[in-house]
């Protein structure tokens, strides 16, 4: 089989790139499972801003979903449970 294996999501946030004060308010909020809508009021932002939060998490973390952004987050602390 010639297809590559995938690997397990990243434990840490890139160094580089790490996730800004108020990303980190959007991905615990994520963890609470709260959608773009709920937390744009939450923050009294556009829920465009909010989606804008929430892709830039994504990127940042290398995450393909939500919840991957999530689990990773808690993994690396970001994230209290």
């Amino acid at each position: 089989d010639a297809r590559p294996t995938r690997r397990p999501a990243a434990v840490r946030v890139a160094p580089d790139q790490p996730l800004t004060g108020r990303e980190i308010e959007v991905l615990g909020m994520m963890a609470d499972g709260l959608g773009n809508k709920i937390i744009a009021a939450r923050l009294g932002i556009s829920t465009h801003t909010a989606k804008f939060h929430v892709a830039s998490i994504l990127a940042k973390l290398g995450a393909g979903s939500r919840a991957e952004a999530v689990a990773i987050g808690m993994r690396g602390g970001l994230v209290a449970i």
